[in-house]
């Protein structure tokens, strides 16, 4: 248990630096099944980047529909995927909690503040975390990021 939660607290540390914010470079761009489109100016833009998905990005776990992955990357066995999704806070919640049922990864633990919600979980061989938050950036938008560690 202990070790589940330095894990966790390692990729909450890398989720934060990965939220969307005044002091974020901008992003680039590809929408998911899309075509890769040129780099946005913009901060908290629904540009898309043109970087895939981690490898190990387990194919059930689904992105809620509509998502925009701004960002994406993968170093050390861990991967970070940020982007936003059309609707509220909790329903863009309620889509990650569907896929990561359907994804048959248990969840560890969960936090609804109201204006930020996060999921804990994994198995042994992949651990995950992911916080979703409503940005004042991205109307009609909620803001997510998502971390995995291949624990393999």
């Amino acid at each position: 248990m202990v070790r589940a939660l330095a894990i966790a607290s390692s990729l909450s540390a890398l989720l934060g630096l990965s939220a969307c914010g005044p002091s974020d470079p901008p992003p680039l761009g590809q929408i998911i099944g899309g075509t890769p489109v040129a780099a946005d100016s913009t901060i908290c833009s629904t540009t898309p980047t043109s970087d895939p998905l981690p490898s190990f990005f387990p194919p059930a776990l689904r992105l809620p529909a509509g998502a925009v992955v701004t960002k994406s990357s993968e170093r050390d066995r861990i991967a970070t995927v940020s982007g936003s999704a059309p609707g509220s806070l909790d329903e863009v919640r309620a889509s990650f909690k569907a896929s990561i049922d359907a994804a048959a990864l248990p969840i560890q633990s969960e936090d609804n503040e109201g204006f930020e919600a996060e999921y804990n979980f994994g198995t042994l061989d992949l651990q995950g975390l992911v916080r979703v938050t409503q940005e004042r950036c991205l109307p009609g938008r909620t803001a997510f990021a998502l971390s995995l560690q291949n624990r393999r």
